[in-house]
């Protein structure tokens, strides 16, 4: 590549993220107004659908996400705090069995064969 490709890769560069940003507030209005009030009906549509693609505006990914994916399972706050702390856990005792592992000079791959 020469010089010029590159700067002029570099401004168009530029110039597609300069529209990108003129574009945020409009995917942010149809959000708010068009699809969030509609979703069930508008959750398989293609303009939701090209809106997730080009990207859910961050003070709406919460709401967006939550109504995407859904809670079918029925976690409640408090379930994912007792899961989040088993998870803990259980990462520190496999830390605790690995370095007990390393001190005693037993290998890892030993260790999960257990």
């Amino acid at each position: 590549w020469s010089k010029a490709q590159a700067e002029m890769k570099e401004r168009k560069r530029q110039e597609k993220q300069v529209e990108r940003d003129f574009k945020i507030p409009e995917r942010r209005r149809q959000w708010v107004q068009e699809i969030m009030p509609n979703f069930s009906e508008l959750r398989n549509s293609k303009q939701c659908k090209q809106l997730c693609w080009l990207g859910v505006p961050t003070n709406l990914r919460k709401d967006v996400w939550m109504r995407c994916i859904g809670n079918q399972l029925q976690i409640t706050k408090d379930l994912y705090e007792i899961f989040r702390a088993h998870a803990r856990q259980a990462r520190k005792q496999m830390e605790i069995s690995r370095q007990r592992a390393l001190e005693s000079g037993v290998s890892v791959d030993e260790l999960e064969q257990d």
